[in-house]
């Protein structure tokens, strides 16, 4: 098994990949960062365990021209969901919830939930709810609930209440009660729609184990799987590992967010959202993607059943 960190690229033809072709990638990505499509990044690639490539092109700091590194912490967003999905399996497997459970048998503000009717103008031109919302349902992206990214009425209200989207909202309780107050956009189980289902599904898991997401993660995922590098917020000792975030704009990049201000500050983080907020390095993420990979096993620590 591969040092995470350490390894050497193995010869991706014995890995079953083409040389040349991967090469390919590292010229397309400083092509992005030399044509202002994204100031840096990196890029890894391994197959069975060994590392097949890894590149880095761009700048983790326009301003000062620092270059991208392997050990930088990155904001890694939606991917928190495969992290949240595998923390709700983990009590799954523990008998503890089952798929089909109804969310309100977890999160009571969700019983008698009113539905959009059609065409819908308003938030309050609603109907009851047929069918009951479920896990599986908050898994799959079939709940009804919806994003601040999605068109209409009801992802406008999830942008201007930054429903999954803040940081700091006073707490993941808090948020999930708001998104149950808020109409579903669709019948469950009748229609695929990207949403705060995973936020939903994290706070499940905080009223299930009884600890909050962050502590969950740290203590039965990243913990186990040597994730170090990986949580809902920044040690200020690790701040100069902290990229700034930018805006792609014409002519170039604009700064949105500087580290030493940033809203992934430790102790400024107060909501720790399941379906996207994780910080984390590029080899704690292949961490968790081997562990995946290898049938729920990293090792010698297992985290779920080859089954799942």
């Amino acid at each position: 098994m591969s040092q995470f960190g350490s390894e050497p690229v193995r010869d991706p033809g014995d890995l079953g990949f083409d040389k040349p072709r991967l090469a390919r990638l590292k010229r397309w990505m400083q092509r992005y960062a030399d044509t202002g499509r994204w100031p840096g990044g990196a890029v890894l690639i391994a197959r069975h365990g060994e590392l097949a490539f890894f590149g880095c092109a761009g700048r983790a700091d326009v301003e000062a021209k620092r270059p991208w590194r392997r050990d930088l912490i990155a904001r890694i967003y939606s991917m928190t969901k495969p992290v949240t999905a595998v923390a709700l399996m983990m009590l799954y497997e523990e008998a503890r919830v089952h798929l089909d459970d109804p969310v309100e048998a977890y999160l009571p503000e969700f019983k008698n939930r009113q539905l959009l009717i059609p065409d819908a103008t308003s938030l309050d031109q609603t109907v009851p709810v047929k069918t009951k919302m479920t896990i599986r349902h908050l898994l799959t992206h079939t709940s009804g609930l919806s994003l601040f990214t999605n068109p209409g009425i009801l992802g406008e209200a999830y942008a201007k209440e930054k429903l999954g989207l803040a940081l700091a909202y006073g707490g993941l309780d808090k948020m999930v009660r708001r998104i149950a107050e808020l109409p579903l956009e669709w019948e469950p189980g009748t229609k695929w729609q990207y949403s705060t289902g995973l936020d939903v599904i994290g706070r499940i898991v905080e009223v299930v184990s009884g600890m909050t997401l962050d502590k969950y993660f740290a203590t039965r995922i990243f913990e186990p799987l040597g994730m170090t590098d990986t949580g809902f917020s920044v040690p200020g000792s690790e701040i100069g590992r902290f990229p700034p975030l930018y805006e792609a704009m014409a002519g170039g990049m604009a700064l949105h967010e500087a580290p030493q201000v940033s809203e992934w500050r430790q102790g400024k983080v107060d909501t720790f959202c399941g379906g996207g907020g994780l910080v984390g390095t590029i080899d704690d993420y292949w961490r968790f993607a081997e562990m995946l990979r290898a049938g729920g096993e990293l090792n010698g620590e297992r985290i779920l059943s080859p089954a799942l």
